[in-house]
């Protein structure tokens, strides 16, 4: 796919570090293709012309401008209808982890955001650093500990754009895994203990991971997103069919840990929604 690439770029082509890989490409008029961005993130930029891509069900163009962040495991539909040239960044996922787990703490998940988008194209802010890497890729003595650093500064930069965040943390993140499972079975009685076995971590560790990213223990923000889930069920079904669907079966326990997050009892809630007058409880 590389034949006539500008030569500077050209020598980037398949160079590596621990921490990022460049892949060039060369894409000629009217070329199509789909494939998948397997086991790393990929950071994608356009040097000459544009890309027409397919992604979540959503047909989006991009040029020099922008840039793509696709997670791992991610399936792209690409077509070409002028000359293009583009750079490819594989970000290494611990370099992810490493970064995330030491500022993400300053700040909060978005849940909403991560649960329905697996990609960000947005304006391409990060040409110095990139520019950076490229350098110090291309150096014939060069320093595998200063393309890590940089890695890292673009990973650190990358994560104050929300977005970005969000999608970096949904595809690494072991808090975000757990999250994702426990929103898949709100229904049921989750174990923590079992969730982090299948995590690969103890229980202390993701209890800790947890709070450092969330602010709060697994329980409490399993309990959060049942009582979110309580307040949707209760514009249909009464009071008593939301606990037990959420697996309370003490009414009187739902009700109170109800109030104590929303001011407002079950009860209370579904009249204040459906705009019936409250009465005394």
């Amino acid at each position: 796919m590389l034949s006539n690439f500008r030569s500077d770029l050209e020598s980037l082509n398949g160079l590596e570090s621990d921490s990022i890989r460049t892949l060039c490409y060369e894409l000629p008029s009217g070329y199509q293709d789909c494939y998948r961005t397997y086991e790393y993130t990929r950071l994608c930029t356009i040097t000459q012309g544009e890309k027409c891509i397919t992604v979540d069900n959503k047909t989006l163009k991009y040029d020099s401008s922008k840039i793509l962040i696709l997670p791992s495991q991610a399936k792209i539909g690409m077509k070409i209808y002028k000359p293009t040239k583009a750079i490819v960044y594989e970000l290494n996922n611990i370099v992810i982890d490493r970064v995330s787990e030491e500022v993400c703490n300053d700040y909060s998940l978005n849940l909403s955001f991560f649960l329905n988008q697996k990609f960000y194209l947005g304006n391409n802010n990060f040409d110095e650093l990139l520019s950076r890497i490229r350098t110090e890729l291309c150096k014939e003595n060069r320093s595998d500990f200063i393309i890590d650093l940089y890695t890292q500064e673009l990973v650190y930069h990358l994560i104050q754009n929300e977005a970005i965040r969000q999608l970096l943390l949904d595809n690494n993140n072991a808090v975000n895994k757990a999250i994702k499972y426990m929103n898949s079975n709100y229904t049921k009685p989750v174990c923590i203990k079992e969730i982090a076995y299948n995590l690969g971590m103890s229980e202390s560790g993701l209890c800790q991971y947890f709070k450092k990213i969330t602010g709060m223990t697994p329980n409490k923000y399993f309990t959060k997103i049942k009582l979110e889930k309580a307040k949707e069920m209760l514009r249909d079904i009464s009071v008593t069919d939301v606990a037990f669907n959420l697996g309370y079966l003490n009414i009187s326990y739902f009700i109170a840990i109800f109030k104590k997050m929303y001011g407002l009892t079950p009860k209370q809630y579904k009249m204040k929604i459906h705009n019936i007058e409250p009465i005394a409880e």
